[in-house]
């Protein structure tokens, strides 16, 4: 019987659906890795509009686990990608000085790791928002 739940369940949701859930885990991940890693010698406070973001971001993704729309996933991952730039933004300083290499400094593992983390993000959520199929009128898919 249990079985046949589950079946019933996974037989009404797309790929799309099951993406979204790593995607949460990996915005909530890289909101926890920016507070973490954010703060350098070229960037000494964090950003709040890139926690803030990323956390729309977030909470729209999770949002798309209730919601299953595909418009509503493509503005997550909208929202995603935007964090990112923004991420990439407050750490402009940081970048370039890194590669000029004037003073020797080299990307942290904390940095990459974030950059990583949010590019994996942003990756994730596209592909739940492609391969979410269009409901059709009358509730089929």
């Amino acid at each position: 019987m249990r079985n046949k739940k589950a079946k019933k369940v996974k037989k009404g949701k797309s790929i799309g659906y099951f993406l979204t859930i790593p995607a949460v885990i990996l915005g909530l991940w890289s909101i926890y890795l920016y507070m973490q890693n954010g703060v350098t010698v070229f960037s000494p406070k964090l950003d709040n509009s890139v926690i803030i973001v990323f956390g729309i971001a977030t909470a729209l993704s999770a949002i798309n686990l209730i919601v299953e729309w595909k418009g509503f996933k493509y503005l997550s991952y909208l929202s995603f990608l935007y964090a990112l730039i923004l991420f990439i933004g407050t750490q402009v300083n940081y970048i370039t000085n890194v590669f000029v290499s004037i003073d020797g400094y080299t990307f942290s593992n904390g940095f990459i790791t974030t950059l990583i983390v949010m590019c994996v993000t942003v990756v994730v959520q596209l592909l739940a928002a492609v391969t979410t199929k269009k409901r059709r009128k009358g509730g089929k898919r």
